[in-house]
């Protein structure tokens, strides 16, 4: 009987030919398969980003502090492909009769950051940004909100890439291409938040929760009274108000040291001066209310990816 792990290899090899990339897991299996994938990737193929592997000082930086070098992907427009498929490889050469699964092989940062990074690229095409000097914008707290709109469409829509496949081996290589925390009782959650709002509005939830993980960055669940104020306005319905909670909370299940290393140190990078939470003088539920800029900004780029309901839960494979 093969074990996951070989299944996923041979899943990636059976469509590594797909994309340039057969050396990066699950690269060509998810632009295959995966509509929301393959556009991110068109997308930013016919804006002239690049994808290299060559050993360089940036790779090196990379590896080291892959969080701060997004200003050097934004805007030299290149960004970096693992090649980390060949390890996987040879670690089945070397141990044929183990039972090891991705994703204990995932928990060694062997993943792709590919699909996340792409989506940065696309927000920092959408909102113009020049940087990521916060003193070099007139209005920094507009800045602040799209970049924390921008790491919350980067992680919804690695969750979206992530809801069609159930085959074990299949999911396991898709989330090896996601930084994400993936559940089936969550999936369970959005699937049904999407039957009682529609699509475009479930999509709309999950961005408020990544958005507000990111908020409240040692926080393990979405507060209360913030979860009550932003469902305020189906709030005679408990059922709805039930499925917001849940789905809300799938962004707080997002790696805890990795939403403190964003909030303490990215953030000092780019300028932010003294303690985050004191530097966030926006309103979080202004921000996050039906109509504001940020609602607006996410609606526009979740619909230039997702062109359809279907797509939420295409898989060609």
């Amino acid at each position: 009987m093969k074990s996951e792990l070989q299944e996923s290899v041979e899943i990636h090899n059976r469509y590594a030919h797909h994309t340039p990339l057969s050396k990066t897991i699950g690269d060509g299996f998810l632009y295959a398969t995966n509509p929301i994938f393959r556009r991110v990737r068109d997308m930013l193929v016919s804006q002239n980003y690049s994808f290299y592997n060559e050993l360089s000082e940036y790779t090196a930086n990379y590896f080291m502090t892959c969080l701060f070098q997004l200003d050097t992907i934004l805007f030299e427009k290149k960004l970096f492909a693992r090649h980390n498929f060949p390890a996987l490889e040879k670690l089945i050469q070397k141990f044929p009769d183990k039972e090891i699964r991705l994703a204990d092989v995932a928990l060694l940062e062997c993943y792709s950051t590919l699909l996340h990074e792409s989506v940065h690229c696309i927000c920092q095409q959408y909102f113009k940004w020049h940087g990521l000097e916060l003193n070099s914008y007139q209005d920094k707290n507009q800045f602040l909100q799209e970049i924390f709109a921008a790491e919350a469409l980067a992680l919804s829509m690695e969750y979206l890439t992530c809801l069609p496949y159930s085959d074990s081996a299949e999911r396991a290589l898709v989330c090896m291409n996601a930084l994400g925390n993936y559940r089936d009782t969550d999936q369970l959650s959005f699937e049904q938040l999407n039957l009682f709002v529609g699509p475009e509005e479930a999509e709309l939830w999950l961005f408020r929760g990544y958005f507000a993980a990111n908020y409240f960055y040692e926080a393990s669940a979405a507060p209360p009274g913030f979860v009550n104020s932003l469902a305020k306005s189906k709030a005679g319905d408990p059922r709805f108000s039930s499925l917001v909670e849940s789905v809300l909370n799938i962004g707080f299940r997002l790696n805890k040291p990795f939403r403190n290393s964003t909030a303490r140190v990215f953030f000092k990078m780019i300028g932010v001066q003294g303690d985050l939470e004191n530097a966030l003088t926006f309103d979080l539920h202004e921000a996050l209310a039906d109509g504001s800029a940020v609602m607006c900004a996410a609606k526009d780029i979740f619909r230039s990816i997702i062109r359809s309901e279907k797509e939420l839960y295409a898989n060609g494979s």
